[in-house]
């Protein structure tokens, strides 16, 4: 009977970490631009329908990240900052058309807002 092959496969492992580590950031990524799209929402919309569905929303992404966030996605996080903002802001954009307030997407910051601190606080 043929022993088993318990050789560490080095490459496979490699291979394992880093999509685990792509998948970890993807994850966060998400989590940032969700948590700020529900910021902006909260911040221009005068409505006050969607209110707690957002307040909810970022603190389960907050906790999200708290489980997560790492020293090196940090920096992940910090390098794409802008991209993640645009997204975050064109999906509040959209939200907010939604709920009929196109007058207030004119009045969402091109520029991010908030730091990355601000974004994950946990409160």
């Amino acid at each position: 009977m043929p022993g088993s092959d318990n050789r560490f496969d080095r490459q496979y492992a490699v291979e394992e970490t880093e999509d685990l580590s792509k998948s970890e950031r993807d994850a966060s990524r998400g989590q940032i631009r969700h948590i700020i799209e529900h910021l902006l929402q909260l911040e221009y919309s005068p409505s006050p329908a969607p209110r707690y569905d957002c307040m909810h929303s970022i603190a389960d992404a907050r906790a999200m990240l708290d489980d997560k966030l790492s020293p090196t996605l940090r920096g992940d996080i910090e390098a794409t900052m802008g991209k993640l903002y645009d997204v975050g802001r064109r999906n509040a954009a959209l939200a907010l058309r939604l709920f009929g307030e196109e007058n207030v997407v004119a009045g969402l910051p091109a520029a991010w807002p908030y730091s990355l601190d601000a974004i994950c606080r946990v409160t």
